[in-house]
């Protein structure tokens, strides 16, 4: 995996559909990504193809304006819209469709967050991670 952006706040550009402000929530939407990595696939990718780091910025620009991307489930788009309010910020991901490069996954563990091409984490990552998690509790 290769750091992709160190863990920081991101917000909303003032010319942003911001659902946040919209909804009377807040001023701004931000999100507290942790390191964001990718993975190895999408590393490989980037170096073939300069289009696709900025696709990738544009990803945590939408997450951050509460786009999740192509999340089949309307629940899970509550869920997250719920988690976010109530800042619980692990355990969410975006799904970005592309006709270059396909699904672009992003998902947020415990203390980092890859974008990824495959239909899950891998899931030595997502159980170590959730490993983490309980035994910060």
């Amino acid at each position: 995996m290769e750091l992709f952006r160190k863990a920081a706040v991101m917000q909303a550009e003032p010319g942003d559909k911001d659902w946040t402000r919209e909804h009377g929530f807040a001023q701004t939407s931000e999100f507290p990504f942790p390191d964001i990595y990718l993975h190895e696939k999408v590393t490989a990718l980037a170096a073939q193809d300069a289009e696709l780091i900025p696709f990738l910025h544009d990803c945590l620009r939408r997450f951050v304006n509460h786009d999740y991307g192509n999340i089949i489930s309307m629940d899970q788009v509550e869920n997250f819209l719920s988690r976010d309010q109530r800042k619980e910020y692990t355990w969410m991901q975006g799904i970005y469709p592309t006709e270059k490069w396909g699904y672009v996954h992003l998902d947020i563990f415990f203390d980092l967050a890859l974008f990824h091409l495959e239909d899950a984490a891998p899931r030595s990552l997502a159980l170590e991670q959730r490993a983490k998690e309980r035994a910060s509790k």
